[in-house]
């Protein structure tokens, strides 16, 4: 199925771009490094999209499968934890490094709080606060990737760190987002074994 077909892409496209990019500062690919970033970012921007789009053909082609299903949380959380990875290197500071850290930490945390629910009845679903936490997410990483490619599109100065504002911005409200959610879908989750207890 096509929806499939783009969720197993962006798996992909999340593993090639830090290896890309680890690549193209090792000079290994002989290519600019800024060069590197901004393939790097279309190649995010194409990720992102593809997650609207595999979601939007599920539902409207009734193709809606349980490897999807599996398969389309976990392709988001890696494409941002990967491409997170060689930004918190590049950036080395710790007004990116402290949300990154949140963001990463709190996509594993609910990646085993899912996985730890298998076996029984509740099911933890996609809040709208979750969907606004990622959509800053993917804001946030792909503004960040194309400030480190500027510089080599000669822009204004003003232009170029107007993508390193937003993605300071998002990334923070990413952050937030993401303790808020992670916090509710805990305690969904010790709600929930509660009960299972009385």
């Amino acid at each position: 199925m096509l929806a499939n077909i783009l969720t197993f892409s962006r798996i992909f496209i999340a593993i090639f771009i830090p290896c890309f990019i680890f690549m193209g500062r090792s000079d290994f690919l002989l290519l600019d490094v800024k060069i590197v970033y901004f393939v790097s970012f279309i190649l995010f921007i194409l990720a992102a999209l593809s997650d609207f789009l595999d979601g939007w053909i599920a539902r409207k082609k009734d193709q809606e499968s349980e490897i999807g299903r599996i398969l389309d949380p976990i392709a988001d959380k890696l494409l941002v934890i990967l491409a997170l990875v060689p930004i918190l290197i590049n950036f080395n500071h710790i007004l990116i490094f402290f949300p990154s850290i949140i963001i990463i930490f709190r996509e594993i945390l609910v990646s085993g709080l899912r996985e730890s629910l298998k076996s029984n009845d509740l099911i933890l679903e996609v809040t709208k606060l979750s969907k606004w936490k990622t959509a800053s997410q993917l804001i946030a990483v792909a503004s960040l990737l194309l400030y480190l490619s500027f510089p080599i599109l000669s822009f204004p100065i003003w232009i170029n760190n107007l993508p390193l504002f937003m993605g300071l911005i998002f990334i923070w409200l990413a952050s937030i987002l993401s303790i808020f959610t992670g916090f509710n879908y805990i305690y969904k989750v010790v709600s929930f074994y509660k009960k299972e207890k009385v």
